[in-house]
């Protein structure tokens, strides 16, 4: 840092450069920018910094975004941006003693004599009124939330489509931006995002612009490409009883703000489900449908929910490898940008409704496997029929107990019981707005009609996957259960030939509701060859 540089950050930091004298000053560093708290205003400085995706390295571009950032954020939160300012340096008048002065300037006036920086200030905001702090407090209801929405209804509204030319771009521009996160993404740890993970999530979002692309070329011809926030998650939002204020959009790139309506409300949806308010973020998606109206927004906002989820990860990790940052903030950015990957996962695995994912096949077939990893790569609820049958029956899951008592432990009753149980556990996952996992062999075509049957009540997609593997491999994976204390299941090589006679071959599925994976080859190809498939969907 230059020396200019660290006197003007001191000036800052002194309550008696402030012309209302506030008791406290604290500066606070946030991305590109440094902040600071002058009860009861804030100033914001922009760093002399290029990243690529915004360039605040010459003075000029600061007064310039600086500008940008107040005019464009009074659409929505008019009465906190108050002012640009001119930090000037009067030291010429006293050499020696740098006296700096902050002079507010209107838009498009001359440049005050020794400018040296250029800040916004703006009024502060209570703490207990952001959207997320009373979120994590519990002290906002749907009807509050509501007042969130009402808002972006107007908004949303009164932003005019943008020339066809510019709303031509839009397509390129965000694929452009995706490949961007993904390159980050390479250069991660593979602990916050896996190989696998990467890749799945790079497919998945060429997979839906290879079946969508009318749909998503025709928001521009239709008018939905307008300049909007750009930046909106639960942070920017502020309520109190007389209104609600939505801050800080993206000022510095154009083409990050003149987006697909789907693309700024998919941001808000996915930050309302990454804290936990699945149910706001459907009713966000679904009032917003339904009085722009866009019948069109349900289909394309989770893949912009995707997104926005990889956008996240990616600012996360970034956080984490600032010089600045304390180891434990380093550790915590990095399980957030971890868990933001994981459900930009769960975005693609499922379509505009939640999913059921029913795992089945014969015994040994590498189902329960697959089941699991997917439920790893999820974090979706996972129910599985050998666990839930040794609940019902009050034993330790790897308990295999007599041939008599494996008896009453398969008997027609309690397997009734246990699918019972697989059914309405799906049923209430799904009624909450959640997919989930199935395993169970479903060998029954009983079993299978009855699943369809609560997913059609539920209103979800059913998706079945049915692991395969040769006769002698599943032999071979049933003696080396024998041996095992950790297994749950009890089927073993000498079951083997009565269980394969009663399964019933799933030729009723369609081949639109049907996974085929052969498990006989490494676990790591099935779980590829799944990843895969799910992502073609």
């Amino acid at each position: 840092m230059n020396p200019q540089a660290q006197l003007l950050l001191q000036f800052l930091s002194d309550p008696a450069s402030y012309a209302h004298h506030p008791a406290t000053v604290r500066r606070v560093q946030i991305h590109a920018s440094w902040v600071f708290l002058a009860p009861p205003f804030v100033y914001k400085v922009k760093q002399p910094v290029d990243l690529g995706f915004l360039n605040f390295s010459q003075l000029l571009s600061r007064r310039d975004n600086c500008e940008a950032e107040v005019r464009l954020n009074r659409r929505l939160a008019e009465d906190v941006y108050l002012a640009v300012l001119a930090v000037c340096d009067s030291s010429a008048s006293a050499p020696g003693q740098p006296k700096f002065r902050m002079v507010s300037v209107p838009e498009g006036a001359p440049e005050p004599a020794g400018t040296i920086e250029w800040m916004v200030q703006m009024r502060e905001l209570p703490e207990d009124g952001f959207l997320l702090h009373r979120l994590r407090a519990g002290q906002v209801q749907l009807s509050e939330f509501d007042r969130v929405v009402d808002r972006l209804l107007t908004f949303y509204r009164s932003q005019p489509s943008l020339s066809a030319s510019t709303s031509a771009t839009a397509l390129p521009r965000v694929q452009q931006h995706i490949l961007d996160n993904f390159e980050v993404a390479h250069s991660m740890p593979r602990a916050i995002i896996s190989d696998q993970r990467l890749e799945f999530l790079e497919l998945g979002s060429a997979e839906f612009v290879k079946q969508h692309r009318e749909l998503l070329e025709g928001r521009a011809a239709a008018g939905w490409i307008r300049d909007l926030h750009g930046d909106l998650h639960l942070e920017h939002i502020h309520i109190d009883d007389q209104r609600v204020r939505i801050y800080d959009c993206l000022e510095f790139s154009d083409s990050l703000r003149q987006i697909d309506v789907a693309s700024d409300v998919g941001f808000l949806a996915m930050d309302l489900d990454f804290h936990g308010r699945a149910d706001w973020s459907r009713h966000l998606i679904s009032r917003l449908t339904h009085e722009l109206p866009d019948a069109q927004l349900p289909h394309l906002v989770r893949w912009y929910q995707a997104y926005r989820a990889c956008v996240r990860g990616k600012v996360e990790y970034l956080r984490s490898t600032s010089e600045t940052t304390s180891p434990e903030e380093c550790a915590n950015a990095r399980e957030r940008a971890r868990s933001y990957f994981q459900l930009a996962s769960r975005y693609v695995m499922t379509g505009s409704v939640p999913r059921i994912l029913a795992f089945a096949g014969h015994v040994a077939s590498g189902k329960s496997s697959l089941a699991e990893f997917v439920a790893g790569e999820s974090g979706w609820r996972f129910l599985s029929s050998d666990r839930i049958r040794k609940s019902l029956a009050g034993v330790k899951p790897n308990y295999r107990g007599t041939a008599a008592e494996r008896g009453t432990l398969y008997s027609g009753e309690l397997t009734h019981r246990v699918y019972g149980a697989l059914f309405s556990g799906a049923s209430e996952q799904i009624k909450a707005g959640d997919s989930v996992i199935l395993d169970a062999t479903f060998s029954r075509q009983a079993d299978r009609e009855a699943l369809a049957r609560v997913a059609a009540a539920v209103g979800a997609e059913l998706i079945w996957t049915f692991a395969d593997a040769d006769e002698e491999i599943r032999r071979k994976r049933l003696r080396d259960r024998a041996s095992r204390s950790d297994v749950i299941s009890d089927a073993r090589e000498e079951d083997l030939q009565l269980l394969a006679a009663r399964f019933e071959a799933p030729d009723e599925l369609p081949a639109s509701a049907l996974i085929r994976i052969n498990t006989g080859t490494s676990f790591e190809a099935s779980q590829r060859a799944w990843l895969t498939e799910i992502a073609r969907r």
